[in-house]
Protein backbone atom coordinates (compact mmCIF):
# COMPACT_ATOMS: atom_id res chain seq x y z
CA UNK A 1 0.00 0.00 0.00
CA UNK A 2 3.01 2.68 0.85
CA UNK A 3 4.21 1.16 -2.39
CA UNK A 4 1.45 2.19 -4.37
CA UNK A 5 0.99 5.68 -2.33
CA UNK A 6 4.82 6.48 -3.45
CA UNK A 7 4.06 5.85 -7.24
CA UNK A 8 1.50 7.74 -7.28
CA UNK A 9 3.08 10.68 -5.86
CA UNK A 10 5.65 10.13 -8.49
CA UNK A 11 3.25 10.48 -11.15
CA UNK A 12 1.43 13.33 -9.72
CA UNK A 13 4.86 15.10 -9.44
CA UNK A 14 6.00 14.12 -13.16
CA UNK A 15 2.79 15.06 -14.37
CA UNK A 16 3.27 18.78 -13.01
CA UNK A 17 6.71 18.96 -13.97
CA UNK A 18 6.40 17.62 -17.47
CA UNK A 19 2.92 17.91 -18.58
CA UNK A 20 3.93 17.52 -22.26
CA UNK A 21 5.99 14.45 -21.96
CA UNK A 22 3.08 12.82 -19.19
CA UNK A 23 0.50 13.19 -22.09
CA UNK A 24 3.17 11.13 -24.94
CA UNK A 25 3.25 8.24 -21.82
CA UNK A 26 0.00 8.19 -21.25
CA UNK A 27 -0.79 8.59 -25.38
CA UNK A 28 1.35 5.37 -25.86
CA UNK A 29 0.52 2.99 -23.06
CA UNK A 30 -3.10 3.78 -24.52
CA UNK A 31 -1.54 2.38 -27.90
CA UNK A 32 0.08 -0.41 -26.37
CA UNK A 33 -2.92 -1.65 -24.66
CA UNK A 34 -4.94 -1.60 -27.81
CA UNK A 35 -2.38 -3.92 -29.84
CA UNK A 36 -2.43 -6.59 -26.74
CA UNK A 37 -5.71 -6.37 -26.08
CA UNK A 38 -8.91 -5.56 -28.76
CA UNK A 39 -11.27 -5.56 -26.63
CA UNK A 40 -9.76 -2.30 -25.04
CA UNK A 41 -10.30 -0.39 -28.24
CA UNK A 42 -14.08 1.40 -28.34
CA UNK A 43 -16.05 -0.80 -30.86
CA UNK A 44 -18.34 2.55 -31.39
CA UNK A 45 -15.05 3.85 -33.23
CA UNK A 46 -13.36 1.56 -35.51
CA UNK A 47 -9.57 2.13 -35.83
CA UNK A 48 -9.97 3.11 -39.77
CA UNK A 49 -12.12 5.93 -38.59
CA UNK A 50 -10.31 7.37 -35.74
CA UNK A 51 -7.75 10.13 -36.03
CA UNK A 52 -5.12 10.82 -33.31
CA UNK A 53 -3.82 13.97 -33.66
CA UNK A 54 -0.44 15.25 -33.02
CA UNK A 55 -0.48 16.69 -29.31
CA UNK A 56 1.06 19.56 -29.89
CA UNK A 57 -1.28 20.67 -33.11
CA UNK A 58 -3.01 23.22 -31.21
CA UNK A 59 0.42 25.05 -30.24
CA UNK A 60 1.40 23.94 -33.81
CA UNK A 61 -1.88 25.80 -35.42
CA UNK A 62 -0.71 28.62 -33.82
CA UNK A 63 2.62 29.01 -34.97
CA UNK A 64 1.98 28.60 -38.74
CA UNK A 65 -0.73 31.13 -38.65
CA UNK A 66 1.32 33.66 -36.62
CA UNK A 67 4.29 32.95 -39.32
CA UNK A 68 1.98 33.33 -41.93
CA UNK A 69 2.55 37.38 -43.09
CA UNK A 70 -0.20 37.32 -45.58
CA UNK A 71 -2.98 34.79 -45.03
CA UNK A 72 -4.26 35.34 -49.10
CA UNK A 73 -1.09 34.03 -49.96
CA UNK A 74 -0.86 30.61 -47.68
CA UNK A 75 0.78 27.02 -49.68
CA UNK A 76 -1.78 24.82 -49.42
CA UNK A 77 0.51 22.39 -47.93
CA UNK A 78 0.93 24.18 -44.92
CA UNK A 79 -2.97 24.62 -44.76
CA UNK A 80 -3.48 20.72 -45.31
CA UNK A 81 -1.22 19.82 -42.63
CA UNK A 82 -3.78 20.76 -39.97
CA UNK A 83 -7.30 21.38 -41.56
CA UNK A 84 -8.05 17.67 -42.97
CA UNK A 85 -7.50 14.67 -41.25
CA UNK A 86 -6.91 11.07 -43.07
CA UNK A 87 -9.94 9.61 -42.45
CA UNK A 88 -13.54 10.33 -44.12
CA UNK A 89 -15.63 10.00 -41.09
CA UNK A 90 -13.50 11.99 -39.49
CA UNK A 91 -13.27 16.06 -41.01
CA UNK A 92 -11.41 17.49 -38.09
CA UNK A 93 -11.81 21.20 -39.64
CA UNK A 94 -12.72 21.17 -43.37
CA UNK A 95 -15.99 18.63 -44.58
CA UNK A 96 -14.20 18.02 -47.38
CA UNK A 97 -11.64 14.83 -48.61
CA UNK A 98 -8.12 16.48 -49.39
CA UNK A 99 -8.45 15.77 -54.07
CA UNK A 100 -11.63 17.82 -53.57
CA UNK A 101 -10.21 21.03 -51.69
CA UNK A 102 -7.48 20.62 -54.45
CA UNK A 103 -10.50 21.57 -57.03
CA UNK A 104 -11.76 24.02 -54.99
CA UNK A 105 -8.55 25.89 -54.06
CA UNK A 106 -7.74 25.43 -58.56
CA UNK A 107 -11.41 27.02 -59.17
CA UNK A 108 -10.16 30.35 -56.97
CA UNK A 109 -6.67 30.40 -58.56
CA UNK A 110 -8.47 30.68 -62.02
CA UNK A 111 -11.18 33.22 -61.16
CA UNK A 112 -10.98 36.87 -60.15
CA UNK A 113 -13.23 39.92 -58.22
CA UNK A 114 -15.29 38.96 -55.02
CA UNK A 115 -16.36 35.43 -53.52
CA UNK A 116 -19.48 33.94 -52.06
CA UNK A 117 -19.60 30.95 -49.89
CA UNK A 118 -22.83 29.73 -48.97
CA UNK A 119 -22.46 27.20 -45.91
CA UNK A 120 -19.77 28.11 -43.73
CA UNK A 121 -19.72 25.07 -41.03
CA UNK A 122 -17.10 24.95 -39.06
CA UNK A 123 -15.02 27.04 -41.51
CA UNK A 124 -12.73 25.24 -42.40
CA UNK A 125 -14.04 26.00 -46.48
CA UNK A 126 -13.96 29.64 -45.45
CA UNK A 127 -9.88 29.03 -44.98
CA UNK A 128 -9.31 27.07 -48.11
CA UNK A 129 -11.41 30.29 -49.90
CA UNK A 130 -9.24 32.66 -48.10
CA UNK A 131 -6.05 30.94 -48.07
CA UNK A 132 -5.91 31.11 -51.90
CA UNK A 133 -7.55 34.28 -53.08
CA UNK A 134 -4.82 36.85 -51.96
CA UNK A 135 -6.61 39.92 -51.31
CA UNK A 136 -10.17 39.26 -53.18
CA UNK A 137 -13.36 40.14 -50.85
CA UNK A 138 -14.89 36.95 -49.64
CA UNK A 139 -18.58 37.05 -48.44
CA UNK A 140 -19.83 33.72 -46.79
CA UNK A 141 -23.19 32.56 -45.53
CA UNK A 142 -24.21 30.41 -42.65
CA UNK A 143 -27.57 30.41 -40.52
CA UNK A 144 -26.25 28.62 -38.12
CA UNK A 145 -21.92 28.22 -38.24
CA UNK A 146 -20.16 26.03 -35.88
CA UNK A 147 -16.92 27.62 -36.29
CA UNK A 148 -13.71 25.72 -34.82
CA UNK A 149 -11.46 27.72 -32.96
CA UNK A 150 -8.57 27.75 -35.16
CA UNK A 151 -11.09 28.96 -38.00
CA UNK A 152 -11.57 31.90 -35.74
CA UNK A 153 -8.15 32.68 -35.12
CA UNK A 154 -7.57 33.47 -38.68
CA UNK A 155 -10.51 35.10 -39.39
CA UNK A 156 -9.72 37.73 -36.17
CA UNK A 157 -6.18 38.01 -38.39
CA UNK A 158 -6.08 41.63 -39.60
CA UNK A 159 -5.21 40.37 -43.15
CA UNK A 160 -8.65 38.53 -43.00
CA UNK A 161 -10.76 40.85 -41.06
CA UNK A 162 -10.63 44.02 -43.80
CA UNK A 163 -11.63 41.31 -46.63
CA UNK A 164 -14.03 38.35 -44.87
CA UNK A 165 -17.90 39.54 -44.54
CA UNK A 166 -19.64 36.81 -42.17
CA UNK A 167 -23.57 36.71 -42.28
CA UNK A 168 -25.35 34.47 -40.16
CA UNK A 169 -28.38 34.00 -41.78
CA UNK A 170 -29.82 31.73 -44.44
CA UNK A 171 -29.24 32.20 -47.79
CA UNK A 172 -33.33 32.45 -48.81
CA UNK A 173 -32.76 35.80 -47.55
CA UNK A 174 -31.03 38.71 -49.73
CA UNK A 175 -27.81 39.85 -49.05
CA UNK A 176 -26.14 43.66 -50.06
CA UNK A 177 -23.33 41.90 -52.33
CA UNK A 178 -24.14 41.50 -56.01
CA UNK A 179 -21.50 40.67 -58.22
CA UNK A 180 -18.99 37.42 -57.82
CA UNK A 181 -16.30 36.22 -59.68
CA UNK A 182 -16.87 32.30 -57.92
CA UNK A 183 -19.40 31.06 -55.45
CA UNK A 184 -18.81 27.84 -53.35
CA UNK A 185 -22.15 26.02 -52.34
CA UNK A 186 -22.14 23.81 -49.93
CA UNK A 187 -25.65 24.74 -47.28
CA UNK A 188 -29.17 23.32 -47.77
CA UNK A 189 -28.73 19.87 -49.54
CA UNK A 190 -32.31 19.56 -50.19
CA UNK A 191 -33.42 19.65 -53.99
CA UNK A 192 -35.22 22.80 -53.73
CA UNK A 193 -32.68 24.53 -51.53
CA UNK A 194 -29.70 24.22 -53.96
CA UNK A 195 -32.26 25.14 -56.83
CA UNK A 196 -33.21 28.03 -54.63
CA UNK A 197 -29.46 28.80 -54.70
CA UNK A 198 -28.74 28.84 -58.05
CA UNK A 199 -31.96 31.35 -58.82
CA UNK A 200 -30.80 33.48 -56.10
CA UNK A 201 -27.35 34.06 -57.31
CA UNK A 202 -26.59 32.31 -60.48
CA UNK A 203 -27.00 35.72 -62.26
CA UNK A 204 -24.38 37.47 -59.67
CA UNK A 205 -21.69 35.58 -61.46
CA UNK A 206 -19.30 37.94 -63.54
CA UNK A 207 -16.34 37.74 -65.58
CA UNK A 208 -13.65 39.84 -63.92
CA UNK A 209 -10.11 41.18 -65.60
CA UNK A 210 -11.25 38.32 -68.72
CA UNK A 211 -11.68 35.32 -66.29
CA UNK A 212 -14.90 33.80 -66.75
CA UNK A 213 -17.15 32.84 -63.45
CA UNK A 214 -17.44 29.73 -61.43
CA UNK A 215 -19.80 27.78 -59.62
CA UNK A 216 -18.61 24.85 -57.19
CA UNK A 217 -21.15 22.52 -55.61
CA UNK A 218 -19.88 20.15 -53.02
CA UNK A 219 -21.77 16.79 -52.81
CA UNK A 220 -22.71 18.03 -56.83
CA UNK A 221 -20.97 15.50 -58.61
CA UNK A 222 -21.62 11.75 -58.76
CA UNK A 223 -18.98 8.99 -57.52
CA UNK A 224 -18.38 5.91 -55.81
CA UNK A 225 -17.69 7.17 -52.20
CA UNK A 226 -20.08 9.79 -51.41
CA UNK A 227 -22.35 12.74 -52.64
CA UNK A 228 -26.32 13.92 -52.11
CA UNK A 229 -28.66 12.84 -55.28
CA UNK A 230 -30.65 16.21 -54.56
CA UNK A 231 -27.91 18.28 -55.57
CA UNK A 232 -26.31 16.11 -57.92
CA UNK A 233 -30.10 16.19 -59.42
CA UNK A 234 -29.76 20.10 -59.45
CA UNK A 235 -26.60 20.48 -60.85
CA UNK A 236 -27.26 17.80 -63.66
CA UNK A 237 -30.63 20.31 -64.65
CA UNK A 238 -28.29 23.05 -64.93
CA UNK A 239 -25.30 21.41 -67.04
CA UNK A 240 -28.54 20.11 -69.32
CA UNK A 241 -28.69 23.28 -70.80
CA UNK A 242 -25.47 23.65 -72.46
CA UNK A 243 -25.83 27.34 -73.25
CA UNK A 244 -26.22 28.34 -69.70
CA UNK A 245 -23.32 26.13 -67.72
CA UNK A 246 -20.25 24.05 -69.11
CA UNK A 247 -18.42 21.65 -66.57
CA UNK A 248 -15.09 22.33 -65.82
CA UNK A 249 -14.11 19.29 -63.74
CA UNK A 250 -14.90 16.66 -60.64
CA UNK A 251 -13.11 15.60 -58.01
CA UNK A 252 -14.89 13.33 -55.16
CA UNK A 253 -17.74 14.80 -55.02
CA UNK A 254 -17.12 18.76 -55.73
CA UNK A 255 -18.04 19.90 -58.83
CA UNK A 256 -16.38 22.97 -60.99
CA UNK A 257 -19.04 24.29 -63.42
CA UNK A 258 -18.18 27.55 -65.81
CA UNK A 259 -21.44 29.79 -66.23
CA UNK A 260 -21.42 30.60 -69.39
CA UNK A 261 -24.96 32.99 -69.69
CA UNK A 262 -27.42 33.99 -67.35
CA UNK A 263 -31.08 31.75 -66.14
CA UNK A 264 -33.98 32.91 -65.49
CA UNK A 265 -34.87 33.15 -62.12
CA UNK A 266 -38.20 32.37 -61.74
CA UNK A 267 -37.69 28.59 -63.54
CA UNK A 268 -35.36 27.59 -60.95
CA UNK A 269 -37.42 29.24 -57.94
CA UNK A 270 -40.16 27.06 -59.50
CA UNK A 271 -39.11 23.46 -59.24
CA UNK A 272 -39.15 21.16 -56.97
CA UNK A 273 -39.05 17.41 -55.96
CA UNK A 274 -42.50 16.28 -56.66
CA UNK A 275 -41.77 12.69 -55.98
CA UNK A 276 -40.63 13.79 -52.08
CA UNK A 277 -43.79 16.05 -51.77
CA UNK A 278 -46.31 12.82 -53.35
CA UNK A 279 -44.88 10.12 -50.83
CA UNK A 280 -46.86 12.63 -47.89
CA UNK A 281 -50.17 12.35 -49.72
CA UNK A 282 -53.69 10.35 -48.85
CA UNK A 283 -56.76 10.56 -49.34
CA UNK A 284 -57.31 12.73 -46.29
CA UNK A 285 -54.44 15.13 -47.01
CA UNK A 286 -52.01 16.64 -49.60
CA UNK A 287 -49.17 18.92 -50.18
CA UNK A 288 -50.74 21.50 -52.41
CA UNK A 289 -49.67 23.80 -54.57
CA UNK A 290 -51.02 28.03 -54.30
CA UNK A 291 -53.03 28.99 -56.19
CA UNK A 292 -51.36 32.22 -55.76
CA UNK A 293 -47.68 32.33 -55.10
CA UNK A 294 -47.20 35.95 -54.18
CA UNK A 295 -48.91 38.22 -51.68
CA UNK A 296 -48.06 40.87 -49.72
CA UNK A 297 -49.37 44.27 -47.46
CA UNK A 298 -47.36 47.50 -47.12
CA UNK A 299 -48.82 49.66 -43.93
CA UNK A 300 -45.54 51.51 -43.58
CA UNK A 301 -42.95 52.57 -45.51
CA UNK A 302 -39.37 51.09 -44.85
CA UNK A 303 -36.32 52.48 -46.57
CA UNK A 304 -32.77 52.22 -46.41
CA UNK A 305 -32.23 49.64 -43.77
CA UNK A 306 -29.91 46.47 -43.39
CA UNK A 307 -30.77 43.73 -41.56
CA UNK A 308 -28.67 42.20 -38.16
CA UNK A 309 -27.48 38.45 -38.36
CA UNK A 310 -30.27 35.88 -37.55
CA UNK A 311 -30.97 35.76 -33.80
CA UNK A 312 -32.37 31.75 -34.13
CA UNK A 313 -29.23 29.83 -35.72
CA UNK A 314 -30.48 26.30 -36.47
CA UNK A 315 -33.48 26.23 -33.90
CA UNK A 316 -35.11 23.36 -35.51
CA UNK A 317 -37.07 21.79 -32.33
CA UNK A 318 -34.25 19.78 -31.32
CA UNK A 319 -32.69 22.65 -28.74
CA UNK A 320 -35.92 22.97 -27.00
CA UNK A 321 -36.57 26.43 -27.48
CA UNK A 322 -39.72 26.03 -29.84
CA UNK A 323 -42.47 24.38 -27.94
CA UNK A 324 -44.84 22.36 -29.40
CA UNK A 325 -48.23 21.81 -28.76
CA UNK A 326 -50.75 19.02 -30.49
CA UNK A 327 -47.80 18.83 -32.61
CA UNK A 328 -45.34 15.57 -32.84
CA UNK A 329 -42.20 15.86 -35.00
CA UNK A 330 -41.87 12.73 -37.76
CA UNK A 331 -38.41 11.33 -38.37
CA UNK A 332 -37.95 11.96 -42.25
CA UNK A 333 -35.69 10.10 -44.18
CA UNK A 334 -33.36 12.69 -44.99
CA UNK A 335 -29.41 13.44 -45.02
CA UNK A 336 -27.95 15.52 -41.90
CA UNK A 337 -27.76 18.83 -43.81
CA UNK A 338 -31.47 18.97 -44.85
CA UNK A 339 -33.31 21.65 -42.65
CA UNK A 340 -36.63 20.02 -43.24
CA UNK A 341 -39.05 18.78 -40.70
CA UNK A 342 -42.29 17.86 -40.82
CA UNK A 343 -44.63 18.48 -37.55
CA UNK A 344 -47.73 16.11 -37.73
CA UNK A 345 -51.25 16.99 -35.83
CA UNK A 346 -51.51 15.09 -33.18
CA UNK A 347 -54.77 12.95 -32.91
CA UNK A 348 -56.48 15.05 -29.50
CA UNK A 349 -58.57 18.04 -29.37
CA UNK A 350 -56.73 20.95 -28.76
CA UNK A 351 -54.81 23.79 -30.49
CA UNK A 352 -52.46 22.93 -33.15
CA UNK A 353 -49.35 24.79 -32.71
CA UNK A 354 -45.85 25.94 -32.26
CA UNK A 355 -44.55 28.82 -30.29
CA UNK A 356 -40.97 30.30 -29.28
CA UNK A 357 -40.61 33.41 -26.76
CA UNK A 358 -37.53 35.48 -27.67
CA UNK A 359 -35.54 37.98 -26.32
CA UNK A 360 -36.56 41.20 -28.11
CA UNK A 361 -34.45 44.47 -28.92
CA UNK A 362 -36.16 47.99 -29.19
CA UNK A 363 -35.97 48.18 -32.99
CA UNK A 364 -37.62 47.44 -35.71
CA UNK A 365 -37.61 43.53 -36.04
CA UNK A 366 -38.29 41.39 -38.95
CA UNK A 367 -39.65 37.39 -38.63
CA UNK A 368 -39.40 35.07 -40.94
CA UNK A 369 -41.13 31.43 -41.81
CA UNK A 370 -40.69 29.08 -44.39
CA UNK A 371 -43.10 26.54 -43.99
CA UNK A 372 -45.43 24.30 -45.92
CA UNK A 373 -49.02 22.59 -44.70
CA UNK A 374 -49.79 19.35 -45.39
CA UNK A 375 -53.53 19.44 -46.13
CA UNK A 376 -54.11 22.51 -43.48
CA UNK A 377 -55.21 25.25 -45.71
CA UNK A 378 -54.36 28.01 -42.87
CA UNK A 379 -52.82 29.12 -40.29
CA UNK A 380 -53.00 32.14 -37.51
CA UNK A 381 -49.65 33.93 -36.56
CA UNK A 382 -50.01 35.57 -33.24
CA UNK A 383 -47.22 37.83 -32.03
CA UNK A 384 -47.26 39.46 -28.60
CA UNK A 385 -46.80 39.19 -24.87
CA UNK A 386 -47.70 35.79 -22.33
CA UNK A 387 -51.04 37.73 -21.64
CA UNK A 388 -51.94 39.84 -24.39
CA UNK A 389 -51.83 39.16 -28.30
CA UNK A 390 -50.40 42.49 -29.87
CA UNK A 391 -50.93 40.96 -33.62
CA UNK A 392 -52.82 38.38 -35.20
CA UNK A 393 -52.75 37.24 -38.73
CA UNK A 394 -54.72 35.16 -41.07
CA UNK A 395 -53.16 33.03 -44.15
CA UNK A 396 -55.07 31.24 -46.45
CA UNK A 397 -52.09 29.40 -47.89
CA UNK A 398 -54.16 27.48 -50.62
CA UNK A 399 -55.26 30.30 -52.39
CA UNK A 400 -52.76 33.20 -50.89
CA UNK A 401 -55.18 36.29 -52.02
CA UNK A 402 -55.94 37.50 -49.03
CA UNK A 403 -54.01 38.37 -45.62
CA UNK A 404 -56.45 39.52 -42.59
CA UNK A 405 -54.47 40.80 -39.95
CA UNK A 406 -55.43 42.87 -37.04
CA UNK A 407 -53.72 45.17 -34.15
CA UNK A 408 -55.21 44.63 -31.08
CA UNK A 409 -52.44 47.74 -28.75
CA UNK A 410 -51.21 50.87 -29.73
CA UNK A 411 -47.94 50.00 -28.51
CA UNK A 412 -46.56 48.34 -31.37
CA UNK A 413 -46.29 48.95 -35.12
CA UNK A 414 -46.62 46.67 -38.28
CA UNK A 415 -44.97 47.41 -41.28
CA UNK A 416 -45.22 45.00 -43.62
CA UNK A 417 -46.78 41.09 -44.09
CA UNK A 418 -45.52 39.01 -46.68
CA UNK A 419 -46.51 35.20 -48.13
CA UNK A 420 -44.37 34.24 -50.85
CA UNK A 421 -44.26 30.76 -52.47
CA UNK A 422 -41.01 30.11 -53.47
CA UNK A 423 -38.31 27.12 -53.89
CA UNK A 424 -41.32 24.64 -52.07
CA UNK A 425 -41.81 26.95 -48.93
CA UNK A 426 -43.97 29.89 -48.05
CA UNK A 427 -41.63 32.32 -46.71
CA UNK A 428 -44.10 34.53 -44.86
CA UNK A 429 -42.35 37.50 -43.48
CA UNK A 430 -43.61 39.93 -40.66
CA UNK A 431 -41.68 43.52 -39.62
CA UNK A 432 -43.05 44.97 -36.96
CA UNK A 433 -41.51 47.06 -33.68
CA UNK A 434 -42.77 47.83 -30.64
CA UNK A 435 -42.93 52.11 -29.04
CA UNK A 436 -42.19 50.69 -25.66
CA UNK A 437 -39.56 48.40 -24.19
CA UNK A 438 -40.17 44.70 -24.05
CA UNK A 439 -37.68 42.29 -22.44
CA UNK A 440 -39.15 39.09 -24.53
CA UNK A 441 -42.21 38.53 -27.03
CA UNK A 442 -44.51 35.21 -27.96
CA UNK A 443 -44.16 34.23 -31.63
CA UNK A 444 -46.76 31.65 -32.44
CA UNK A 445 -47.82 29.34 -36.09
CA UNK A 446 -51.28 27.70 -35.27
CA UNK A 447 -53.09 25.14 -37.70
CA UNK A 448 -56.58 25.99 -38.61
CA UNK A 449 -59.37 23.49 -40.07
CA UNK A 450 -61.48 23.87 -42.65
CA UNK A 451 -64.16 25.72 -40.47
CA UNK A 452 -61.34 28.40 -39.54
CA UNK A 453 -61.35 26.88 -36.05
CA UNK A 454 -57.71 26.44 -34.31
CA UNK A 455 -59.18 23.83 -31.51
CA UNK A 456 -60.10 21.01 -32.94
CA UNK A 457 -59.64 17.21 -33.08
CA UNK A 458 -56.26 16.55 -35.43
CA UNK A 459 -55.61 14.09 -38.21
CA UNK A 460 -51.87 12.35 -37.99
CA UNK A 461 -52.38 12.69 -41.82
CA UNK A 462 -51.82 16.41 -41.95
CA UNK A 463 -49.22 18.32 -40.59
CA UNK A 464 -46.84 21.45 -41.11
CA UNK A 465 -43.28 21.11 -43.31
CA UNK A 466 -40.95 23.81 -41.45
CA UNK A 467 -37.89 24.80 -42.61
CA UNK A 468 -36.71 26.99 -40.68
CA UNK A 469 -37.51 30.53 -39.14
CA UNK A 470 -35.26 33.52 -38.54
CA UNK A 471 -35.46 36.51 -36.81
CA UNK A 472 -33.29 40.06 -37.12
CA UNK A 473 -33.26 43.04 -36.52
CA UNK A 474 -33.30 46.72 -38.59
CA UNK A 475 -31.08 49.08 -38.88
CA UNK A 476 -31.13 52.49 -41.13
CA UNK A 477 -27.70 52.52 -43.10
CA UNK A 478 -27.40 56.16 -42.26
CA UNK A 479 -26.91 55.08 -38.06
Amino acid sequence: MFKNLINKIKISIHKYLFPNTHKQILFLEKKLQEQSDPSSKNETTPIGSRVDPDLDWDDKVRLVLGNAKNFGEFDFADLASWIFASSLSNHRVVHQRIDEASALWRAVKSTDGPILEIGRAAGGSTLILLASSSNRQVVSIDRAPSEAWCAKLAFMRDDVKKRLKLYTQTSRVEIIENNFGLIFIDADHSYEGVCHDIAMFWNKLKPVNGKKPLMVFHDGASNPITFVEPVHQACTELLSNTAIARKIESWGSMLVVEKLADINPEDWFSKQHKEFWQQFNSDVATVFDPLNISNRITLLNLEDIIPSENTLGSDNFEDGKWRLVGLDKDELPLNADSPIRLLRESQVVSEHKLFIELDLKHKITSFTLFIRPLGIESLNITIGRSDCVDISIDLNLYRNDKINYQINTNIINLYSIECIFQSGYFKVTIIYSYISEMKSILHTIACKNNSNKTNYMGNRAKGLFFNLATLSYLDSKSD
